[in-house]
């Protein structure tokens, strides 16, 4: 299993360019902020990649409890994943 990882990060590193790790995001607009783990740039293209890892047990996509976001995006169900989708 291991040897599976080295081997996807080495291609993940001949692909793309680190622009920083552990970067915190935010929009004043949404008030809303985060943390990246990872931020790259590809090599062939310069698109920007999100690599964001998750060590949850599982991701809730429903909401058994109906609540929702506080504002601005109060629309929004209170589940992980919506968390991480953000």
């Amino acid at each position: 299993m291991f040897d599976n990882a080295v081997k996807s990060a080495k291609a993940l590193y001949n692909k793309l360019d680190i622009v920083g790790v552990e970067k915190i995001v935010f929009s004043p607009y949404l008030k809303i902020a985060g943390t990246i783990d990872l931020l790259a740039k590809s090599k062939k293209d310069g698109s920007y990649v999100i690599v964001d890892h998750k060590t949850n047990k599982s991701i809730d996509i429903e909401d058994k409890w109906n609540k929702f976001a506080l504002p601005p995006i109060q629309h929004l169900h209170d589940t992980n994943f919506i968390h991480y989708g953000l």
